[in-house]
């Protein structure tokens, strides 16, 4: 394998620290590079490509799809464009569905959206997201006294503070367990990107506003940690592509409590390995929370049942079907060329 990218950097390192060859091809937004940009960036590809005698390309990424699908079809390799995250720029994605041999979609929900801009179905290949899980094993829960976060059950909220995870949800339904009684503490562990700044501030607001004991721990690496120190992990999200904190909460053995729709719902399966609860009804995810909260049998269930379910998820697994998926591509167009030959 050889692996390129845009600038050097933690990615670079982490690859050549595993052996893996890297080549440094910057790919600038279009607003900065303009056509004549676009196209020099496109050209350098295909030179690179045809030096490095490449037989597939896959893409990760909205940008770097979009010069590398045009690259590949210029060189005559196959090129797998993987989407975790769909930014939803329907022309933009149409051209790139376009240019993929192939599209890996991270659920059926991102599936779904790719098909409502003019994908191709039969391109478009399911592949839920693959995780390290056996290292979470290794991890010993964590301390929340520092985090102010002991002597109640901890309402675990993880991931970027910004608007469509709905933090705001997950705070009403807090202070919903607050006022009939439960002691509950409500940990949320993230932080919003500059551009996203007034949004937290926002948060922050709220959470003052409701009176409720609501942490903001930041960002951490100490996430399974904090996980396997919980009471339940709640994942409020509107549209979440796919939930890799639902998959992580499993492994650590933390019950989860997400919305109805999109990856989560997916991942969950309801009332056997965590609860599904009405999306944008915070009286839905308070009376799901209490559930796990207040009955013992149903969380034990959720933290047994949810190892095993997260298994579904492993590494190892999804990359034997990426790999799968290379095999008949290369095949595929090796017999191609063939039959242009003859």
């Amino acid at each position: 394998p050889v692996a390129v990218v845009p600038a050097r950097g933690e990615i670079a390192d982490r690859l050549a620290s595993a052996g893996i060859e890297t080549a440094l091809i910057d790919w600038p937004p279009l607003r900065d590079s303009g056509l004549i940009g676009f196209v020099r960036t496109i050209r350098s590809m295909v030179r690179r490509f045809r030096e490095m005698r490449l037989d597939l390309v896959h893409a990760n990424g909205a940008r770097c799809m979009l010069y590398a699908g045009f690259a590949a079809r210029l060189a005559g390799i196959p090129c797998v464009w993987h989407v975790r995250v769909l930014e939803r720029d329907r022309v933009l994605d149409f051209v790139r569905g376009l240019l993929a041999t192939a599209v890996i979609a991270n659920s059926n929900s991102t599936a779904a959206t790719l098909r409502a801009v003019g994908v191709l179905a039969g391109r478009i290949q399911l592949m839920y997201n693959g995780f390290r899980l056996a290292s979470l094993d290794r991890v010993e829960p964590g301390d929340l006294v520092t985090l102010g976060a002991a002597g109640r059950h901890v309402v675990l909220g993880v991931g970027r503070l910004c608007r469509w995870k709905r933090f705001e949800l997950l705070f009403e339904a807090c202070a919903d367990l607050v006022r009939s009684g439960l002691p509950v503490v409500c940990l949320i562990v993230g932080r919003a990107v500059p551009e996203e700044k007034a949004y937290e501030d926002e948060l922050r607001a709220h959470a003052r506003k409701l009176n409720a004991p609501i942490v903001f721990a930041g960002w951490r690496d100490d996430v399974a940690a904090i996980m396997k120190s919980s009471s339940v992990l709640v994942l409020p999200s509107k549209g979440e592509p796919f939930g890799r904190v639902v998959v992580e909460a499993m492994a650590c053995g933390l019950p989860v409590v997400a919305g109805r729709e999109g990856g989560p719902a997916e991942i969950i399966r309801d009332g056997q390995d965590g609860l599904l609860a009405t999306p944008d009804d915070a009286s839905s995810f308070a009376e799901a929370i209490r559930r796990v909260l207040v009955e013992p049998g149903l969380s034990e269930r959720l933290r047994t049942v949810g190892r095993t379910r997260a298994m579904d998820f492993s590494l190892d697994r999804h990359a034997e079907a990426v790999a799968d998926l290379y095999r008949r591509l290369i095949r595929g167009n090796s017999e191609k060329r063939n039959y242009e030959n003859a």
